[in-house]
């Protein structure tokens, strides 16, 4: 995937609906550690009506269960921060709002871990597109994005903006890469 970092989030999510709509095709979105930051910068762009259907912030396990229809497997483990959680998501997403491109986020916003101690910044998007399925992950505060001492984690804050710009990075290459103009 191609890096779009000289691009502000605003300009991003502008980007996709733009594309999507030229394209007609119509994106959904299931949010965990992002809380909706996803969808609020999409919805934030006027006409995105054309091409975002809409989305849940599914953070308790419950919701991810009932409306995304994620397997009691799953959640019994403790394994929802995972590639197998956004995976299983994406699944859901598409099965209960037809998208043509279902796209969902999973990870550890901070301070605190889960049971598997799962580094923080630790992050899982499932996207689900043409019949096809893709997990991306980043770990928020391994590369260059933050400037952190040694051993320090990146604040919540840092982890969900940084999750959330490099969201619209994945939409916007998944749509610049199989929906040509």
């Amino acid at each position: 995937m191609q890096s779009q970092k000289n691009y502000s989030t605003k300009e991003l999510a502008q980007k996709i609906i733009e594309h999507a709509t030229a394209a007609g095709i119509k994106i959904a979105t299931a949010e965990s550690c992002t809380g909706g930051k996803i969808a609020a910068a999409l919805t934030d762009i006027s006409g995105s009506s054309k091409c975002y259907l809409g989305g849940l912030v599914t953070y308790d396990p419950s919701l991810k269960s009932k409306f995304l229809d994620l397997d009691q497997d799953l959640i019994d483990d403790d394994n929802l921060v995972s590639m197998e959680c956004a995976k299983a998501m994406c699944e859901g997403l598409k099965n209960l709002l037809p998208s043509d491109i279902a796209f969902t986020t999973t990870g550890i916003a901070g301070p605190t871990t889960d049971s598997h101690n799962t580094k923080v910044g630790t992050v899982f998007y499932g996207v689900r597109f043409q019949n096809k399925g893709k997990v991306f992950s980043i770990v928020v505060g391994s590369g260059d994005e933050y400037e952190l001492a040694e051993g320090e984690n990146p604040s919540r804050e840092q982890v969900r903006e940084y999750a959330t710009y490099h969201g619209l990075e994945i939409l916007l290459s998944i749509l610049e890469d199989y929906y040509k103009l």
